[in-house]
């Protein structure tokens, strides 16, 4: 993995500095001693694709890994957290690709052999269309619930947040059931607002998927892990036109030195095929929710 200066983005933008500067300010923001910092350069099209890379390499490195990401709005929890869990169950679950990739097929088909018809004809395809679509997003929902990654936000009902935390918070389990184990929660998708408060001990790794404006939320974020003198690793994910602020954020933080994360193209390219096809799911489950109000 490539170190860089204690600032990354100085380093990257301007001359840099560090806390033991004289000619600096103190700084009034520190991360824990035992925090490995790391940042990824991502553009808004890879980003989704580069945080499923990491969560595999995470999880291939320690299967007991316990992840929080925290995303800058409620809206971008859910639908995140909705992406990785169909991701999952796409990796896991072969019968469900196929019948996605079937029911991707089978609707172009009946749009074109549509085409030719009259209006009314056209508008009775049509609705088959979106019975189809909804019915094969609504068999994917009982998969969702039982994957590894869970949400944490206002847009879960309080009882359900609380089950979620229990799941991610528990003790890791040596229990080869293998039911069981697709009820372990790996992964919670938080908002700021909705991680108020929470206070779980066996954090592993945090990631900053949406970066925070302020070096107290950074601070607040990645201290979740790397607590009581454990080891920790923080991962921010940045885009060209973030690292200004980002820059400027760092600058009030006493920190590590921050490690630039390895983005391997082959690991990318390995997931890129089944990431396509869980865009066109999440499309059809995002849809469905809005139509039913969920």
């Amino acid at each position: 993995m490539e170190e860089s200066t204690p600032d990354f983005a100085a380093h990257v933008l301007s001359t840099p500095t560090t806390s033991a500067d004289a000619t600096t300010a103190p700084r009034p923001f520190r991360t824990p001693d035992t925090l490995k910092e790391c940042v990824l350069t991502c553009t808004t099209e890879t980003k989704p694709l580069l945080l499923a890379m990491l969560l595999r390499a995470i999880h291939q490195q320690n299967n007991q890994c316990n992840v929080l990401i925290f995303t800058g709005t409620v809206k971008n929890t859910h639908r995140l957290c909705r992406l990785l869990q169909i991701l999952d169950v796409m990796e896991h679950h072969p019968a469900v690709r196929t019948a996605a990739t079937l029911g991707g097929s089978s609707s172009d088909s009946s749009s074109d052999s549509g085409s030719d018809s009259g209006g009314s004809d056209a508008e009775e395809h049509v609705g088959r269309e979106e019975e189809d679509v909804h019915s094969h997003a609504r068999s994917l929902l009982p998969y969702l619930s039982q994957t590894s990654v869970l949400e944490y936000s206002s847009m879960v009902p309080a009882k359900q947040r609380a089950s979620h935390l229990k799941r991610f918070a528990a003790a890791p389990s040596t229990n080869n059931n293998k039911q069981h184990h697709q009820r372990q929660c790996r992964v919670l998708v938080c908002s700021d607002a909705g991680a108020r408060g929470l206070d779980i001990e066996q954090v592993t790794d945090v990631i900053n998927y949406d970066v925070p404006n302020e070096a107290k939320t950074y601070v607040h974020r990645v201290g979740r892990t790397a607590r009581a003198g454990r080891n920790g690793t923080a991962y921010t994910m940045l885009k060209p036109g973030q690292m200004g602020s980002y820059h400027s954020m760092m600058k009030s933080i006493t920190h590590n030195a921050i490690q630039v994360y390895p983005t391997q193209s082959e690991r990318v390219e390995v997931l890129k095929e089944l990431y396509v096809k869980s865009l066109t799911v999440l499309k059809q489950v995002m849809e469905l929710e809005e139509d039913e109000g969920q």
